[in-house]
């Protein structure tokens, strides 16, 4: 909980284009918890979002509106930045990026930072006209700048890794001598669910009961429209949650996390993995491959495009079966380089500096 203090607010407007508390909001509230500067913030009315960061009492101005009727929404930006001296616009995603050129096309003697955070942000029609000079992009990988059609600065999201972890040393067991494997965030196709369901298929057809599949996460409109949502759960090895908040509460349930995404900006779970010290299985591309670089843990990822996908991921699977807690270790060393690289400290230090005018 942080004391509530009297506002002596920066020059800074921060918005943030969704209410979730997926990883772009996460990265949000961890900067305005540890910046010793104080914003006004912009949040979907009625969001939990909004809701956390009331609650958590923080120094900042924090001001719901209305994401229904957007229009109407940036009208007001428009006549608040023309009746203030806000000199910095601060978009945490790109969703609202067409209302935030415009209005630097408009205000040019201000300054506007907008974050890209999906592939889909990375696409030049999504851009057009064009970037004016007085808009700083940022990326959250080198993946993320690479694929984005203009210059960026590169600046890795910051993760707040917990000191300790010996709980997470501890061979937790259950029983029932199987791998019992997380898969964690929405269900869909981006994500991996055809290469999920070949999994399991392949598992039904060789008898093998070895894996149970536990998922965290709702199904997106797609997959629950196509049938696959429905075939996923009908596998007698998978185990459907739904949408789990506490992150204590899945970690404690599975030994290994499985995360099928090819195209992975960052790859948060995969930080998530890393601080409560258990082994994840992927692909080696994309955000996931770039922090297994950084990391070193590299052993449990899988090429994309090989001939046999399904067979080399039961392979790996079965090898943290039987090696589980030798890559425990592992993970628990590279905690260490991890919290460094990604430092809140230092991300929180470079976006002051970012937003500064």
């Amino acid at each position: 909980m942080f004391k509530q203090v009297s506002l002596n607010l920066t020059k800074v407007l921060v918005i943030s284009p969704s209410g979730n508390f997926y990883g772009s909001e996460q990265v949000l509230a961890d900067y305005l918890k540890h910046t010793q500067r104080q914003y006004t913030v912009f949040v979907p009315a009625g969001s939990i979002f909004l809701k956390l960061l009331l609650k958590a009492g923080l120094p900042h101005q924090i001001i719901g509106y209305n994401v229904k009727n957007l229009k109407l929404f940036y009208v007001s930006l428009f006549l608040k930045i023309l009746s203030s001296n806000y000199q910095v616009i601060y978009l945490n995603e790109a969703g609202h990026s067409k209302y935030v050129l415009l209005l630097a096309k408009i205000f040019r003697k201000k300054k506007f930072v907008i974050h890209i955070r999906i592939v889909e942000d990375t696409i030049k029609e999504r851009w057009t006209p064009g970037i004016p000079s007085n808009v700083q992009v940022l990326s959250i990988s080198k993946y993320m700048e690479q694929l984005f059609f203009n210059r960026s600065i590169q600046l890795y999201d910051p993760y707040d890794f917990s000191d300790d972890d010996t709980n997470s040393l501890n061979n937790r067991g259950h029983g029932d001598n199987k791998l019992h494997i997380g898969i964690i965030g929405r269900i869909s196709a981006n994500k991996g669910l055809a290469f999920l369901l070949d999994l399991l298929e392949r598992l039904k057809k060789n008898k093998n009961d070895d894996f149970i599949f536990h998922l965290f996460g709702e199904p997106d409109t797609e997959a629950t429209s196509n049938g696959k949502y429905e075939k996923l759960r009908s596998f007698e090895n998978t185990v459907v949650h739904g949408f789990v908040e506490e992150k204590d509460g899945i970690y404690d349930t599975i030994d290994c996390v499985m995360h099928l995404a090819q195209s992975e900006p960052l790859g948060r779970i995969f930080l998530e993995a890393i601080d409560r010290c258990v082994p994840l299985i992927g692909f080696d591309a994309a955000g996931i491959g770039e922090i297994s670089n950084l990391t070193g843990l590299t052993a449990l990822l899988i090429k994309p495009g090989s001939p046999d996908f399904i067979n080399d991921l039961l392979s790996t699977l079965n090898n943290v079966q039987f090696y589980k807690m030798n890559y425990v270790q592992k993970y628990h060393e590279a905690k260490i380089s991890a919290s460094d690289i990604f430092s809140v400290k230092k991300y929180t230090e470079k976006m002051d500096d970012l937003l500064s005018f």
